[in-house]
């Protein structure tokens, strides 16, 4: 079987859970947690790791194994230990006391309770614990509380990715005693940790979770949202999955307004659990063996009789046990003793927890015949476990694990990186690939095809660019004479990108008049060549859309292209809610664009004196605030030259010092770049904002519009500034920091430099490569 040799490899291999330890254990930013709306939460490694840091990251991770002993169990006594239950010092069923707590809570409100009491009664200082994330209602953020008020907010299931181990380090960091809630996984790493880092398990006093059947991604949730309020969800101001009741509602509230239910819980779930990871359906701790105390719904118990809620109760450990007993004495919670049967009452089911506890030595078994990784769990009786189940079900248990290996093939590890999420392939069969693109054109999604198609030609496969031939005499036809006159009458950079491929480029007249190979893979770039891509009539090719940004004009027809369920690549992950809202599917993969180190790069003796923008009329460009911006500047820094280049004529409102160049070759591009210190990008939005990297290769610090794809690239204060859109005074505060201070403005070009590293072609054609061999 191979070996887990890296956090990627665990992410691979789908063991990931997205809890965030390996994060936080490094105590740097190598690692990133990034949000796969379909998959989850998973770690993108920034920078390398050395392998003292690989080793740590491993050392902590619940993929890899999970140690029932870490819970330091203090009882020996057989009879409080179960194959199906695990270790135990005493079980109830039970709720907290106080009727709103009860109420607002999933199953009785006993986690809400007990952390209460830990707060109001016990002298803990903080409960680390999930939250809704008020931005996006539909996902969570790990938080600390210290008050009533915060934790009766957060009250109530959270059915989609959370990483609470991602503040631990906060935790250590900070003064005073902590009780940590997460999931059974999450209390798996967080003993983990706590092993390798004494200072942590001495800050974190008590341990809680909850029974736990896996997580659903935040896609499935948006689709469940999006069935009932459409394009009104990105206008939720709150997102519950169950509480206010036994067992609760799935609701929303739109902005300000009446909060509203739409499905039972198990109506909401039966669809939500479709979208559970691999690592869930094969985890046997789904009882949280680790914590002090667990807690879950007892379902035995349950006649939907306005019962404002009921759990089995379970403490773990002496001190959770001593816990549970000093919070039913002083008035916090209402338990009655049980034995250790109720928990296969309660959580029996035929898809339920117990169940899943007896099948998954089985699946784990399987998956190890197979060769494949599979999560070690240490000290859990599940041989014993799967016992218990009957002949035919261990059959059904083995032979569908089986089924879904081969269907699914989980043989094949896949990759997870910033450009997407993928299968590996060892096939090295070349692809037949026709770009579609709107125009023969200096756009910059036109040249940033062309540069894809060169990169992929190069690599062997068989790639042309087709684009629609002007009708003679047509008004589009009227354009390019034009532009071609004044092209040559200014001695321009000619316009065309296209004439820079060294692969075929074809017009057309009408689409079906060129012929498409069997299999190849046809891509339209921009909404108008989508229009075309549809017109296609063959039916054994494979069509795509690839997505650099959104035009601003002509909406309906952006809405209907854009809205057909097409495959869709982006070039940014930021897109990637855009492209959802209006298809209703994400992206298949993203693929950033790249920038040529031979093109942009700082030039010797080049004297660095001023401050340097692009200027575009298109209006999400923001002409009108880069005209005022110019003014701005020549005002404020009068000593300081003012570069600029785009593809406009020179606008008539900037100040006469402004240095500017119409269409300038990607040289003299080069040369503007260098002689700024500081570039600035002024958009109200872009697709991935190229201009960015070209300025941070060539040595400039940014300053950049805090729109909706910038920081896919710029990282606040580390490789770049962002302001408001719009905040012209925003950008001078900014301008006359960095001018200030030469120690700032250093480190922020250091950084770009390294962050220019991370976007090659070479890198992007193998996103590319790889979202191509998805297409068998």
């Amino acid at each position: 079987m191979k070996k887990i040799k890296s956090i990627e490899d665990v992410v691979a291999y789908r063991l990931c859970i997205g809890c965030g330890a390996c994060k936080s254990v490094l105590r740097n930013d190598s690692i990133q947690l990034v949000n796969y709306p379909s998959i989850g939460l998973r770690p993108i490694i920034k920078k390398p790791l050395t392998s003292e840091e690989n080793e740590l990251t491993l050392a902590v991770c619940p993929g890899i194994k999970v140690v029932a002993r870490l819970n330091k169990l203090e009882s020996r006594d057989q009879q409080k230990n179960n194959s199906v239950a695990g270790r135990f010092e005493s079980i109830w069923i039970g709720h907290a006391s106080e009727p709103e707590v009860r109420y607002r809570g999933s199953s009785g409100g006993v986690l809400t309770a007990l952390s209460l009491y830990c707060l109001e009664k016990k002298g803990f200082d903080y409960i680390a614990h999930t939250k809704m994330n008020q931005k996006q209602p539909w996902m969570n953020k790990s938080t600390l509380s210290a008050s009533r008020n915060d934790i009766l907010k957060a009250c109530g299931s959270r059915y989609s990715p959370s990483s609470p181990c991602d503040i631990l380090n906060d935790i250590i960091s900070k003064d005073g005693s902590f009780v940590f809630v997460g999931k059974p996984c999450d209390i798996a790493a967080v003993r983990m940790f706590s092993a390798r880092e004494p200072e942590l398990e001495k800050k974190i006093g008590m341990i809680l979770t909850f029974f736990c059947a896996g997580t659903p991604s935040s896609a499935a949730v948006e689709n469940l949202g999006k069935g009932f309020v459409g394009d009104k969800f990105k206008e939720i101001s709150e997102l519950h999955f169950r509480g206010n009741g036994w067992p609760g509602s799935f609701r929303m509230r739109i902005g300000n307004g009446k909060e509203i239910k739409y499905l039972s819980y198990e109506e909401s779930w039966s669809q939500l659990q479709r979208s559970r990871s691999l690592r869930c359906h094969l985890c046997a701790d789904g009882m949280g063996d680790l914590a002090d105390i667990a807690c879950g719904d007892a379902w035995h118990l349950y006649e939907n009789d306005n019962n404002p809620g009921l759990s089995i109760i379970i403490a773990r450990t002496e001190r959770g046990r001593e816990l549970i007993e000093a919070a039913q004495k002083d008035g916090y919670v209402t338990i009655k003793p049980v034995d250790k049967s109720a928990i296969s009452a309660a959580q029996g089911k035929k898809n339920g927890i117990v169940n899943r506890r007896r099948a998954v030595w089985g699946r784990l078994a399987v998956f190890s015949i197979m060769g494949i990784p599979r999560t070690r769990y240490i000290g859990f009786p599940l041989f014993k476990a799967w016992l218990g189940l009957s002949i035919l079900s261990k059959i059904k248990s083995i032979v569908g694990t089986l089924r879904r290996i081969l269907h699914k093939k989980l043989f094949i590890p896949q990759e997870m990186s910033e450009e997407g999420y993928y299968q590996k392939n060892s096939n090295d069969t070349k692809k037949t690939i026709s770009f579609l693109i709107p125009g023969r054109s200096r756009s910059g999604g036109v040249r940033v095809t062309v540069e894809m198609a060169e990169k992929l030609r190069e690599r062997g496969h068989s790639v042309r660019i087709l684009y629609p031939r002007s009708r003679l005499f047509s008004s589009s036809w009227f354009r390019e004479v034009k532009s071609n006159l004044v092209s040559l009458v200014l001695r321009l950079e000619q316009r065309d990108w296209t004439a820079d491929y060294s692969g075929t480029v074809s017009g057309y007249k009408k689409i079906n008049k060129f012929s498409f190979k069997k299999d190849e893979v046809v891509i339209a770039v921009g909404t108008s060549a989508i229009g075309e891509l549809v017109k296609i009539e063959r039916n054994n090719i494979y069509k795509v859309r690839y997505c650099h940004g959104f035009s601003e004009h002509k909406q309906e027809e952006m809405k209907q292209n854009w809205g057909l369920r097409i495959p869709t690549v982006s070039v940014s992950p930021l897109l990637n809610e855009r492209i959802y809202s209006i298809s209703g599917e994400n992206p298949i993969a993203v693929v950033p664009n790249g920038i040529k180190e031979n093109q942009y790069f700082v030039e010797k003796d080049v004297k660095k004196n001023g401050i340097g923008f692009l200027f575009n009329t298109n209006r999400k460009k923001a002409p009108e605030d880069a005209k005022e911006l110019a003014k701005e500047i020549n005002k404020k820094f009068p000593g300081i030259p003012i570069y600029s280049f785009g593809v406009n004529h020179r606008p008539k409102e900037f100040p006469n010092k402004v240095e500017y160049r119409q269409m300038p070759s990607i040289e003299d591009a080069r040369h503007i770049y260098n002689k700024a210190l500081i570039w600035l990008v002024v958009s109200k939005s872009e697709g991935f904002c190229l201009p960015i990297l070209e300025a941070m290769a060539c040595g400039a610090a940014v300053i950049s519009t805090d729109h909706d794809t910038v920081r896919g690239i710029i990282n606040p204060d580390v490789n770049g500034v962002l302001v408001k859109i719009g905040d012209i005074k925003g950008f001078l505060d900014a301008i006359e920091k960095l001018l200030n201070n030469d120690e700032l403005r250093s480190r922020l070009v250091k950084n770009g430099f390294e962050t220019v590293r991370e976007f090659t072609w070479d890198k992007s054609a193998d996103a590319m490569e790889r979202m191509l061999d998805s297409f068998k």
